[in-house]
């Protein structure tokens, strides 16, 4: 009889096992199969961007998790300081990273690491990174994506200005000495 229980758990705990396998291969496979895509839409998300450089103009593309950061001065003054590239003229060294490749899962060093690349593969997460040529300059973009109600949305997006020089940085008052005598 206890024989008859644990070979019935056996049974189950291998098709869970394996179910999970083909889940966890199917994401990884769709992320795959999807990348020429992926690559498409942050391009066209940097394209659509560059046309004013201004956030409305992309907020459509981003996640609801980060829509809310974006509708500040703060966001815009970023923007503001890379006007100056003007508008996409094309791409170059486009590579799109998931972290459930042979590379990441063979570097996998720790529990933290696997369950950090499994959170990632489960929401769908995709960095894409390019050199684009502007008008007036180029520039290293980096995107990530994240699915979101079945969709890839913007999660992500970093232009670093090649030709720009160093931004300067908003001048802080100096301190003041209070005198409690």
């Amino acid at each position: 009889m206890i024989r008859n229980i644990f070979s019935i758990l056996g049974v189950a705990f291998t098709a869970l096992v394996i179910f999970c396998a083909a889940f966890i291969g199917r994401l990884g496979a769709e992320l795959h199969d999807q990348g020429p895509a992926y690559e498409k839409l942050a391009v066209d998300i940097t394209r659509q961007l560059s046309e004013t450089w201004t956030v409305t103009d992309i907020k459509d593309h981003y996640a609801v998790a980060v829509a809310h950061r974006m509708s500040g001065p703060a966001a815009q003054s970023s923007l503001d300081k890379l006007k100056s590239l003007g508008q996409l003229r094309y791409v170059s060294d486009v590579t799109r990273r998931t972290r459930w490749s042979r590379d990441t899962i063979e570097n996998i060093d720790s529990p933290a690491s696997a369950a950090e690349a499994l959170a990632e593969l489960l929401s769908k997460t995709v960095r894409i990174t390019f050199v684009a040529k502007f008008a007036n300059g180029l520039a290293d973009v980096s995107v990530e994506l994240k699915g979101e109600d079945g969709r890839m949305k913007l999660w992500h997006l970093q232009i670093d200005g090649r030709d720009m020089g160093p931004v300067k940085a908003r001048e802080l008052p100096s301190p003041r000495k209070v005198s409690h005598a």
